[in-house]
């Protein structure tokens, strides 16, 4: 008698077995579906958390992979051209009559990687706060490209002499724990790090299979596949191991003849400099062991070096996300948390030390306006036409826009500094209907607030939204638009809009 229903039977010497018996296909089909559930469950738990900014999720890979390719395309500084320049923010490289100029050096802290809008870049943040302190005859200007360490830094200079970084009055360092990779005589590093020396590996199956169905589970996957495959390399070393080897001989000795070179040539330029180191989370542990050693390099050289880390804890005690300290939770560069707080103690280092140079105080220059410094997509081309008005190119369907974390295409706007705005127009022969988000600086920190204001969505040609009542518009720092247009357009000219706002007095500081 057979004792069990299956799909099959085999006889197999005098006894029955059963193939495939239906009770444990039922087994594995539910073992199956608990499979299923539970991936989603993770994944919509993912995905929940990416939304609020707390994970690295695969949209938010894709988006900060956007990011860098628009300021690729927006930002002029190159390793061969560091000064910093754009559309937008465009400093003659020699000073307006009557002004200081700040020279801020560095790598992709100044560059902007992750950025969407320049003005969060810490460099920008000086100037806003200096500005917030009354000092207007200063302009802060900047030169910085990725992965540029201290040797690169000076090779600038070196190659250029301070003309050719703008005729800085004094100079900035902002100093980050990867600053001394030094490379020998044939460009090669003396320490390899995985990565960039070492490729990290190839998860094309993976992102083939669960990347299809689970994108933020196959995700952080991946990042643990490649923490292993760092770890198993001998000669080359995963990102926060290569800091320390940095400090070892043979490179240890290297960097401090890097820094020797550095102070004779500023000795030799006559003009007064300071380093600031730029911790971007409050981790005393992680960066006290990378600072002390290079704090000791560039003091014995007789450079000012000011370690900004003990402050940086005092004022945000370690604790909570890390990810919440970077510019997006795919990018951990500073965000503006961090880059607000590397300005406001330079500007404290600054009037300490260098008065004379920052000047008088004095109220806000008479008649300041509005104005839109920086935008994204780089391809919208804003121009200034009137006083508050503007006029664009809405990108076409095609084109690469922003999504996060509205969750929908969009163009960034950004004023040089926050305002505050009564009225806000959108007109187009082409625009059917637009949405509009303001994003509002915290009047006690500066710091730019992650939620927007929706203004509503309005259809029609010629657009006009009152704002006196909405909250944060009167300190507004970016507008995010997202626009319908007439299907078929095409040309630059035929997807123009045209962007007027009315303002009170623009006293807003940050």
């Amino acid at each position: 008698m057979r004792y069990c229903n299956a799909l099959a039977w085999i006889r197999y010497r005098g006894t029955d077995i059963p193939v495939l018996p239906w009770v444990a296909i039922k087994y594995f089909v539910v073992a199956v579906c608990c499979v299923i559930a539970l991936v989603a469950i993770v994944e919509w738990r993912l995905a929940v958390l990416a939304a609020q900014g707390r994970v690295t999720s695969d949209p938010w890979q894709r988006e900060d992979a956007r990011i860098g390719r628009m300021n690729a395309a927006k930002v002029k500084a190159s390793l061969e051209n560091p000064f910093w320049r754009s559309a937008g923010i465009s400093p003659a490289l020699t000073k307006a009559s009557g002004k200081s100029r700040i020279l801020v050096i560095g790598d992709s802290f100044v560059w902007g990687d992750g950025y969407v809008n320049a003005n969060d870049i810490w460099w920008r943040q000086l100037e806003r706060e200096l500005h917030r302190r009354g000092y207007w005859d200063v302009e802060v200007v900047a030169a910085g490209f990725g992965g540029a360490s201290t040797q690169k830094q000076l090779e600038w200079l070196q190659a250029g002499g301070l003309p050719g970084l703008g005729s800085p009055d004094l100079l900035v360092f902002g100093y980050v724990t990867n600053d001394p990779d030094v490379r020998d005589a044939t460009g090669r590093p003396l320490i390899k790090q995985l990565g960039r020396d070492l490729p990290p590996g190839d998860w094309q199956v993976l992102d083939r299979t669960l990347g299809r169905v689970a994108p933020n589970l196959a995700g952080q996957l991946r990042q643990r596949l490649v923490a292993k495959a760092q770890a198993g390399s001998r000669d080359t070393y995963s990102y926060g191991d290569w800091e320390l080897k940095l400090l070892e001989p043979p490179n240890i000795d290297a960097y401090r003849e890097v820094v020797a070179e550095l102070g004779s040539f500023l000795d030799g330029a006559g003009k007064p400099s300071l380093v600031v180191t730029l911790p971007n989370h409050p981790g005393p542990d992680h960066f006290r062991v990378r600072h002390a050693p290079v704090a000791e390099i560039f003091r014995s050289t007789g450079l000012s070096f000011h370690d900004l880390l003990d402050d940086f804890v005092r004022e945000y005690p370690p604790g909570g996300e890390v990810l919440q300290w970077g510019i997006n939770p795919a990018n951990g560069h500073p965000g503006t948390v961090s880059t607000r707080f590397y300005a406001r103690k330079t500007a404290d280092i600054l009037e300490r030390d260098h008065s004379d140079l920052l000047g008088p105080k004095s109220p806000p220059p008479a008649g300041r306006r509005p104005r839109i410094n920086d935008w994204m997509p780089p391809g919208a081309n804003v121009h200034e036409v009137g006083d508050g008005a503007w006029d664009l190119s809405y990108p076409a369907p095609g084109d690469e826009m922003l999504e996060l974390p509205l969750g929908k295409r969009h163009l960034v706007l950004a004023f040089e500094e926050p305002l505050p705005i009564d009225r806000l127009r959108l007109r187009g022969d082409a625009l059917g209907g637009a949405e509009v988000f303001l994003a509002s600086t915290d009047p006690a920190t500066g710091i730019e607030r992650k939620e927007t204001v929706g203004l509503g969505y309005q259809t029609g040609q010629a657009l006009a939204w009152d704002t006196r009542e909405v909250a944060g518009a009167d300190r507004v720092n970016t507008i995010r638009i997202v626009a319908d247009l007439t299907p078929g357009v095409r040309g630059a000219e035929g997807r123009k809009l045209g962007l007027s706002i009315e303002s009170g007095p623009n006293e807003v500081l940050p």
